[in-house]
Parts: structure tokens; C-alpha cells; sequence
């Protein structure tokens, strides 16, 4: 296990090698900025995992199987959503990055499961999904959370924990135990 830790008012600019099964974490308060390497890349990494509690800038891609950002991420990212990878998104309001959805372009054999978390969106009630926008919305129809996504989910689901799930219509769910589907407006 790596881990990084980012003091208040400096900036980290720095390229990664892990090999498979690493973990890294990395730690605010200060900012974490993959801009000067390119990619953040874990793909290929199967047990690898990687914890971004750090605000992150710049322009660049996470290419990851597994991850989890803790604070905001600003809109100039983009995450890979690798085939079997799970992204967990601690803070949805300062999430302003793009999800690229998984590419089934070639033909895979499962079963793999695909999880984006949204953690903490108690109030969600349904959901929209429009030129690559995903609008979750409460019970009046007020929109509580945005998220860009480069293609669409099959479905959204809330968890009793409050978490929201999207899923893509490909292999299996790992939904957690109680979860409802949200209707799609």
C-alpha cells in the first residue's frame, strides 16, 4: 500500500508505476494534478485499487478498474470506466469530471460487473438521462445531482444506505441487499 499524503497549498504533479495488486492512496489538502504525465493508469492492474481524497485539477484521464475519489475533481478529468471496475464517489456535488462509460465493442465473455457509486444522495427519488447528462432528482422532480457521462446507464438504482447505483445492462449487479430501482423520467 502507497500512500501520498499532499500538504495544504502545494500541488502534486508526478507520473505512477504500480504493478498488479498495489494500492495507492492519495491524501489532501493540497492538489493532486495527473496533468504532467497524462494518465493515471490502473487499468491493466487486476487488485489494484486507488483512494483519491485530494481536490484534482488539471486535464487529464484515470484509467482505472477500481477507484475511489473522495473530494472534488474538476471538470477538465476523465474517468475510463474499465470492463469489472467500480468507482465510488464519495462527494457527487464537487464531482465535475466525465465518466467514460465502458466500450463493449468487442465481444467479452462474463460474468463481470460494472458499479458507479454516488454515495449520499438520500433524497433521490428518479433519474433522466440526456446528451450525456445523468440528472438524479428527489420526489418533486428537483434535480439533486449531475453527472456527465460519455453514454448512458441502463438503470439507477438507491441503496438503503442512500447511495445511488447506476448499472449498465451488462453482466451482473452488485447491487447491495435492499436496493430499489429508481424510475427513469
Amino acid at each position: 500500500m502507497t500512500t501520498i499524503n499532499i500538504p495544504s497549498g502545494t500541488t502534486l504533479t508526478a507520473s505512477f508505476a504500480l504493478n498488479q495488486g498495489d494500492n495507492i492512496t492519495v491524501n489532501g489538502p493540497g492538489t493532486f494534478d495527473p496533468t504532467s504525465f497524462g494518465t493515471f493508469d490502473l487499468s491493466r492492474l487486476e487488485g489494484s485499487t486507488a483512494t483519491i481524497n485530494a481536490k484534482v485539477g488539471g486535464h487529464g484521464v484515470f484509467d482505472v478498474s477500481n477507484i475511489t475519489f473522495g473530494g472534488a475533481v474538476g471538470s477538465g478529468q476523465t474517468v475510463d470506466w474499465e470492463l469489472g471496475g467500480t468507482i465510488t464517489i464519495d462527494d457527487p456535488a464537487a464531482f465535475k469530471a466525465t465518466i467514460a462509460y465502458p466500450n463493449y465493442t468487442v465481444p467479452f465473455e462474463g460474468p463481470f460487473a460494472e458499479d458507479l457509486a454516488l454515495v449520499g444522495l438520500t433524497q433521490a427519488a428518479g433519474w433522466s438521462f440526456k446528451n450525456d447528462l445523468l440528472s438524479i432528482t428527489n420526489a418533486s422532480g428537483k434535480v439533486i445531482d449531475k453527472l456527465h457521462i460519455d453514454g448512458g446507464p441502463q438503470g439507477v438504482a438507491k441503496a438503503p444506505n442512500g447511495s445511488v447505483y447506476l448499472w449498465d445492462g451488462y453482466g451482473e449487479y452488485r447491487l447491495p441487499s435492499g436496493s430499489v430501482a429508481l424510475p427513469e423520467h
